[in-house]
C-alpha cells in the first residue's frame, strides 16, 4: 500500500516502561495509538501527551479500572510518561532525523 498524507496522524506502537518497585526494577510493555503533532497543535497549550496519546491495549491494570483512568494514570506517572515520550520520538523523529536539526 502506498503512502498517503492524512489530516489523522495516528500510529500504533510498542511502548517499553521500567518501574522500580520494592523488589527491583519491573519492566514491562504496553501497545499505544500516538498521535503525530503538527506545529499547530504545539501552540494550542495544555500539557503535550494528552495530545500525543490517545489509546492503550495490554496495560495490567487492576480489575474495574476504566480505558480514560488508564490513559490518566500512564499520562500522570513519571516512569510511562517518559517510556511513552522515548516511543514517540524513537518512531517520528529519530526514524526521520537525518542529522541533528533539534
Amino acid at each position: 500500500m502506498a503512502f498517503v498524507l492524512k489530516k489523522d496522524n495516528r500510529f500504533k506502537t510498542k511502548v517499553e516502561v521500567v518501574t522500580p518497585t520494592e523488589n527491583g526494577d519491573q519492566k514491562w510493555s504496553f501497545m499505544a495509538t500516538l498521535q503525530i503533532q503538527t506545529r499547530s497543535d504545539d501552540n494550542t497549550g495544555g500539557d503535550a501527551l494528552d495530545k500525543i496519546l490517545v489509546a492503550v491495549e495490554g496495560v495490567p491494570a487492576e480489575e474495574g479500572v476504566s480505558q480514560e483512568e488508564i490513559l490518566e494514570m500512564l499520562r500522570s506517572r513519571g516512569d510511562t510518561r517518559a517510556a511513552i515520550f522515548a516511543a514517540y520520538q524513537k518512531a517520528v523523529v529519530k526514524k526521520n532525523q537525518a542529522g541533528s536539526y533539534f
